[in-house]
């Protein structure tokens, strides 16, 4: 008899998946916050430009808000779960991806991923210390990020 157990991949820790789940709600509020303004600038409401919907615009918009640098604070923290996610599932292989060229193909492109979410996570944090974009023009960093 065969034990089918041994081929059904455990779960990852609890802290693991809160820290996963936090992270991919956050990269959700970044997408939708760059579909609104996305749609405003296609429809010039609110004086928003195309410049303006791509996700460092998100953050700025973000920071001009009541209360905005605590949510952009909360915002880079998530970012930050996320790239953390991406990293253990390039490393520690949690997906079962294996070591055949296409899964290390995968888990690659995992790993960039985490790359690309912790650059807009440092910019994020970056706007919430003050050490990034400015008050006069468009200042802001230009990230080469479009997923």
């Amino acid at each position: 008899m065969v034990d089918i157990s041994q081929h059904i991949p455990s779960p990852p820790p609890a802290w693991v998946q809160r820290m996963a789940r936090f992270g991919l709600t956050a990269k959700g509020v970044v997408y939708c916050l760059v579909g609104i303004l996305a749609f405003m600038a296609a429809f010039e409401l609110g004086g928003k430009s195309a410049q303006s919907s791509d996700k460092t615009g998100v953050f700025q918009f973000v920071l001009e808000q009541s209360f905005g640098r605590i949510l952009l604070a909360i915002i880079a923290l998530g970012l930050l779960c996320y790239t953390i996610w991406r990293f253990i599932q390039a490393f520690r292989d949690t997906e079962h991806k294996g070591d055949s060229a296409k899964g290390i193909g995968k888990r690659i492109r995992y790993a960039f991923s985490g790359l690309i979410y912790g650059a807009l996570a440092f910019y994020a944090a970056q706007l919430v210390l003050g050490n990034g974009g400015g008050s006069g023009g468009d200042s802001r960093q230009t990230l080469f990020v479009s997923f």
